[in-house]
């Protein structure tokens, strides 16, 4: 059974809500977020997070 691909809506509304917590983190309680270069690696993994989502590896197809 393959898993369900998320819809583009789906995608950008994970993507927005991920935004939006950021940024009410950093407002709230700015020293919990990392700074400098540890913050370019902490916000690149969640992009490479949000745009390359992990997926189970497919099965491969069994010859007829």
């Amino acid at each position: 059974m393959r898993p369900k691909r998320s819809s583009a809506l789906e995608v950008s509304l994970l993507a927005y809500t991920a935004y939006l917590g950021h940024t009410q983190l950093g407002h709230a309680v700015p020293q919990s977020l990392p700074a400098g270069a540890a913050r370019e690696r902490y916000l690149d993994g969640v992009i490479d997070t949000l745009v390359h989502p992990a997926r189970p590896p497919e099965k491969e197809k069994e010859p007829n």
